[in-house]
């Protein structure tokens, strides 16, 4: 047997005898580690207890109960926090921001007002409101007061519902947003969805907006006190460029290399093709996805929540397959008001994704396209077109992080040195074989490919106290296309 020379770990100025037995964690972990992964939903609260001094910081949140006393029925945070707690993963960790209304915001006022023609008909009348249904039993013999009162006890029975209802006039309700602001303008109100919702005939509720909700609050206080912490998606329910931009500059921060604590986060814009693509135009975030939506139920804070769970579940498992995965909860539109696919198209080449539309009344990812389209020499750029790719790449790089920190951990470098047995030295080929099992990890689990093309592309060099490398990883793509051709032959051949 070759004789080697292991390192010491007790001094030889230690003369007393014993047994001295280490233990070296470093090879204990043998294939992908997991990365940690937590989704952070920005939210208003309506909660009048909630402590004011953890407004804009970060709290963990985990069952329902817990949420409700938190942050309060009818709020905001509360919605997206059950939107995505429906579409959360096994493991998936859930945050909340609490965000206080601004002080000069105004609350959106909507109203309804019902009408009941001489000789109407009974039946059932329905509201939507959010994609929530109230119905009430409507007799030939009511009046649109007492229509009125009915539909107004069953709103107010209902504590979730994100307004405070009122009567207003002979026959109307007056419905308040529990959070002020401009984002509650955007809350769906009609009186049909499924095909049996029929209106009583003769009976009407038509709905006007009184007030416009106005001033959304600002994120920079949240942004400055998550500096530190650390999820991997955000939820951003505001679309005001204000906002839109503070969460864009802290993404791009997090994502260069001096700060590797990068996240991605989630939008939601409901209109129609010209409205989403208007609003896209600035955007261009390689970090942010727009989901893109109109005649929807669901609010849009809820489905950006929706969407942020639904992929950052599928993260944990496997970030290289988003499309196909079901939006849990989520009410589209019936399917002939849903964008026609070269609407769907066009809104894709300009950084916007939709949902696809199913025949039986659900939803699910289509291939997920970040807001990035633009070079920042203004050339198109197809760079950082999928949201799989920098998911995958954002993995891969905390991943390569962790293994070099734990696996030259106390290490000396030497540009000249040799590999020796027991010896802590961070020779070139012992560098490159951590870079080359690190990529072997990750093409085992199907996220990246051609092992001998990045085996042959990789540069390294030490430069004094430094080991740097250079490499060109393949990674895997997304399914989404398949083209077949078929020559087809008639009669005898």
């Amino acid at each position: 047997m070759a004789t080697t020379n292991i390192a010491d770990l007790i001094s030889t100025q230690w003369l007393l005898p014993g047994v001295f037995t280490n233990f070296d964690a470093s090879n204990a972990i043998r294939g992908l580690r997991g990365m940690p992964r937590s989704l952070g939903i920005f939210g208003q609260v309506t909660n009048p207890l909630f402590n004011p001094a953890n407004f804009n910081k970060q709290l963990q949140v985990t069952i329902e109960a817990e949420a409700v006393g938190l942050l309060g029925e009818g709020s905001m945070a509360l919605a997206m926090w059950r939107g995505a707690k429906k579409n959360a993963g096994l493991g998936l960790k859930i945050n909340v921001i609490a965000i206080p209304d601004d002080v000069t915001a105004i609350a959106s006022v909507r109203s309804l007002t019902f009408t009941a023609a001489v000789g109407h008909l009974s039946g059932e009348q329905a509201l939507y409101i959010g994609g929530s249904r109230y119905s009430v039993g409507v007799t030939d013999i009511d009046t649109a007061t007492t229509i009125r009162d009915k539909m107004l006890a069953k709103l107010n029975s209902d504590a979730k519902l994100a307004y405070v209802a009122v009567t207003s006039g002979a026959a109307a309700i007056t419905l308040t947003a529990k959070v002020k602001g401009e984002r509650f303008n955007d809350i769906d109100i009609r009186t049909q969805y499924y095909p049996d919702d029929y209106p009583v005939q003769g009976v009407s509720i038509a709905v006007a907006q009184v007030t416009a909700g106005a001033v959304n609050p600002n994120l920079s206080q949240a942004i400055v006190n998550l500096r530190n912490t650390r999820d991997t998606h955000w939820v951003m329910p505001y679309n005001d460029s204000t906002n839109m931009a503070l969460i864009e500059a802290e993404a791009l921060r997090r994502w260069s290399h001096d700060v590797q604590s990068d996240f991605q986060f989630s939008t939601c814009v409901r209109g129609s093709e010209g409205t989403i693509n208007t609003w896209l135009i600035p955007r261009n975030s390689f970090c942010g996805h727009t989901v893109c939506v109109q005649k929807d139920l669901t609010d849009p804070w809820v489905t950006a929540a929706m969407a942020g769970a639904v992929i950052e579940s599928q993260c944990m498992l496997d970030p290289v397959t988003l499309a196909g995965l079901p939006m849990v909860g989520y009410m589209p539109p019936v399917l002939s008001e849903h964008f026609e696919d070269d609407q769907v198209n066009n809104l894709m080449l300009a950084g916007g994704s939709c949902l696809d539309v199913l025949e039986d009344g659900t939803a699910v990812l289509f291939p997920v396209v970040t807001n990035y389209i633009t070079h920042k020499t203004g050339a198109y750029d197809e760079s950082y077109r999928y949201l799989t790719w920098v998911k995958t790449l954002s993995y891969f790089r905390w991943y390569r992080n962790v293994e070099f920190a734990i696996q030259t951990d106390g290490f000396k470098i030497g540009e000249y040195a040799e590999d020796i047995p027991g010896q802590k030295i961070l020779t070139k080929s012992k560098g490159e074989d951590i870079a080359l099992k690190c990529y072997e990890n990750f093409v085992d689990a199907g996220m990246m490919q051609n092992m001998a093309y990045y085996t042959k592309t990789m540069l390294s060099q030490i430069s004094g106290s430094k080991f740097k490398i250079v490499d060109q990883p393949v990674i895997m793509l997304e399914h989404n296309q398949t083209e077949i051709t078929s020559k087809w032959v008639a009669g005898h051949v």
